[in-house]
């Protein structure tokens, strides 16, 4: 997926009414709202990789240790991604 699409589908919501995209176990310090101010189709490659890098440091600041990768090992992890 890309940060354009990512921008675009955190603005709509599914035919339930739910949201098309929505990040879970993050704090209150990244939010789909980080990627709105962003016209990623104006920006040239530096200014997307400077973007991007802000977005990922952010988006794994606001998450703790064990939910930063797949473990469906993890109770905890896979007890939160169904509960989801």
């Amino acid at each position: 997926m890309t940060l354009l699409e990512i921008r675009d589908f955190c603005t709509q919501t599914n035919a339930l009414g739910h949201p098309e995209l929505d990040f879970f176990t993050t704090d209150q310090s990244f939010s789909k709202a980080d990627f709105i101010p962003h016209d990623f189709r104006t920006l040239d490659s530096n200014q997307l990789r400077s973007i991007f890098e802000m977005l990922r440091k952010k988006f794994f600041g606001s998450v703790s240790a064990e939910f930063q990768q797949d473990d469906p090992e993890n109770v905890e992890w896979r007890n939160c991604m169904i509960a989801t």
